[in-house]
């Protein structure tokens, strides 16, 4: 119960979370986080058989806990260019933003419209942006625009690669 609590405080207020995840160890409860998240990436109705319904969940799983330690290094790396304060808890903050993509992603398997599941992920991608902001700027004691620019330059970063890779592959057709 007290886990449940934690995640709707990371919902709601996320700066009150940021002094829970000081305080204590939170590291099972974003492990579960991001477990979650996973089977909601890797689960996919499309696979007809097991083999593929398992192979499925176990890369979503294990590119989601993969992503958010990647993620997690790079702006704990990026944030300190504004302010050096050495950090263990961003794995932590990464894995609590991500709880309205589990939630609309949830609630967007009960909606059938395409345009309003669109709208879901949209508001739920700002949600989370949102709320890693917040979380940001107040581990470190940056501001809300330092949190902005560092979370921009890290998701820049991470998605670099795929960007060169789609450019190359499209001048090699």
């Amino acid at each position: 119960m007290k886990e449940l609590s934690k995640i709707l405080v990371a919902v709601i207020h996320p700066s009150r979370l940021v002094d829970e995840i000081e305080e204590n160890n939170t590291e099972e409860t974003s492990l579960f986080i991001g477990i979650a998240y996973g089977i909601l990436v890797g689960f996919n109705p499309i696979y007809k058989d097991n083999l593929g319904l398992i192979f499925g969940l176990v890369a979503g799983i294990m590119s989601t806990l993969l992503g958010i330690i990647i993620f997690s290094e790079l702006l704990k790396w990026v944030s300190s260019w504004f302010k050096s304060k050495p950090s263990k808890l961003f794995r932590s903050i990464v894995a609590y933003s991500l709880i309205p993509l589990i939630i609309s992603s949830i609630l967007s398997s009960f909606i059938s419209p395409s345009s309003i599941k669109m709208a879901l992920q949209i508001i739920s991608i700002c949600w989370t942006l949102l709320i890693m902001i917040i979380m940001v700027s107040k581990h470190r004691k940056i501001s809300f625009l330092e949190s902005s620019a560092a979370i921009i330059i890290t998701i820049l970063i991470n998605i670099t690669p795929m960007i060169l890779i789609g450019f190359s592959t499209y001048l090699l057709n």
